[in-house]
C-alpha cells in the first residue's frame, strides 16, 4: 500500500502466488489513484487505473473460489492474462484485456454431464462504460472450435442483475 498525502496519491499492489498440480502461477493486481483529499475521501470521487496480470495460473486453483459463489465445476488448464482498466468517479469505465489458456477442459454439474474442451483459447476485450450502458469495442474469442468478433452493447448497472435486461421480450439483437 502507498499512501503519498502530500501529493495526494495512492496505491494498492497486491502480488500472489498460486501452486498448482504442476507448477506455480502468479497473479499481480495494482490499483492507482490520482488526486485524492484524504480529509473527505470517498470511493465515488475516485480516478485512476487499475492492472492486473496473470502468469501461467492453473484454472484448477480457481475451483474452491468459484464454488463459494455457488458455481461446481471440474477446470483445466493454464492461462495467462493482462488486464488495464481506467478507474473514472469511482467505477471502472474502460477495460482492455488479453487471455491466452492452452488444455483447457471445463465439466461439473451445470453441464449435465457434458464438457467445453479447447487446446487453446484465445481472447481479446476493449470496452468502456458510457451512462448506463456498456459499450464493447471490440471482443474476439478464438479456440478449437470457434472464432468470432463482436461488437455491441450492454446494460450497465449494479452487480450482474442489470444481465437481466437481455432476455427481456425487448431485447434487439443486431
Amino acid at each position: 500500500v502507498k499512501l503519498d498525502t502530500a501529493q495526494g496519491q495512492a496505491g494498492l499492489s497486491l502480488a500472489m502466488a498460486v501452486q498448482g498440480k504442476e507448477g506455480e502461477g502468479a497473479v499481480q493486481a495494482d490499483i492507482a489513484v490520482d488526486k485524492v483529499q484524504w480529509e473527505k475521501w470517498n470511493f465515488n470521487d475516485t480516478n485512476g487505473s487499475v492492472t492486473v496480470d496473470v502468469n501461467a495460473l492453473e484454472l484448477g486453483s480457481l475451483e474452491a473460489l468459484l464454488s463459494l459463489g455457488g458455481l461446481e465445476l471440474d477446470l483445466h488448464g493454464i492461462a495467462d492474462a493482462q488486464l488495464n482498466g481506467e478507474i473514472r468517479q469511482g467505477r471502472v469505465e474502460g477495460v482492455k484485456g488479453n487471455l491466452n489458456s492452452h488444455n483447457v477442459d471445463v465439466t461439473g454439474p451445470a453441464f449435465s454431464g457434458d464438457r467445453v474442451a479447447s487446446t487453446q483459447v484465445n481472447a481479446r476485450i476493449e470496452a468502456t462504460r458510457q451512462d448506463e450502458l456498456i459499450q464493447v469495442s471490440s471482443l474476439s474469442l478464438d479456440c478449437d472450435w470457434l472464432k468470432t468478433d463482436v461488437q455491441g452493447s450492454l446494460p450497465a448497472g449494479p452487480g450482474l442483475a442489470s444481465l437481466s435486461k437481455l432476455s427481456g421480450p425487448d431485447m434487439a439483437v443486431k
